[in-house]
């Protein structure tokens, strides 16, 4: 799986003045699978297209993320930007795309689960539901299809800590001694480009 950052690709939008709510889900009602991640591109390409020149939005691709069937995702559009996916909402939440028609029951890949949960859990942000829960009265829209979005969350195991090397222990008994933060990693990774810790303990310091 690629994970590929095309935020100077297309035009972006002004940043919001307000925290978002947490993530829309989507899809994009068209093709779903590709042969190269070339081919992904160029599919990216038509949508930014097709939303600035048929739909006359002009930060065009609509989306903050898109995520494929090959489990491959795409940063369209900078975080906490406003783009245009929700009529008059588009200031509360991020976008996240699953590249595909999904209208019938069927569901992404568990490669694009996977990947948007990734996403998703490296922004922090909660999933505020489907493009169909979130839309306003009177702009209803079968958006992302007949799937139930909570399996995206289901989709990615709880995460381990890892091995507590001699050190690490020392680390975390001199911590809990001294009462103050250890310096132990519960888990270091990298998600959507930037690296996360968490801790196992974490203790006051003495004012």
């Amino acid at each position: 799986m690629t994970r590929v950052d095309l935020t100077t690709r297309y035009v972006q939008g002004p940043q919001t003045v307000q925290p978002k709510h947490g993530w829309a889900i989507h899809h994009s009602a068209g093709p779903r699978t590709f042969e190269t991640a070339a081919e992904e591109i160029a599919h990216l390409d038509w949508i930014d297209t097709f939303h600035r020149e048929k739909r006359g939005w002009e930060t065009g691709i609509a989306y903050q993320e898109c995520v494929f069937e090959s489990g491959n995702s795409y940063r369209t559009g900078d975080p906490g930007s406003i783009r245009t996916h929700i009529k008059d909402q588009n200031h509360l939440y991020e976008g996240l795309c699953f590249i595909g028609n999904f209208t019938e029951v069927d569901t992404p890949s568990d490669e694009a689960l996977s990947e948007a949960w990734r996403i998703i859990a490296a922004s922090a942000l909660p999933i505020s539901g489907g493009h169909s829960e979130l839309a306003v009265e009177g702009h209803g829209t079968a958006c992302p299809g007949g799937w139930n979005t909570s399996l995206i969350s289901e989709s990615q195991p709880p995460l381990k800590p890892p091995f507590l090397t001699t050190a690490r222990r020392f680390s975390l008994a001199m911590a809990v001694f001294m009462r103050t933060t250890p310096t132990a990693p519960h888990d270091v990774q990298e998600q959507a480009g930037e690296l996360f810790d968490r801790y196992i303990v974490r203790l006051p310091r003495h004012d």
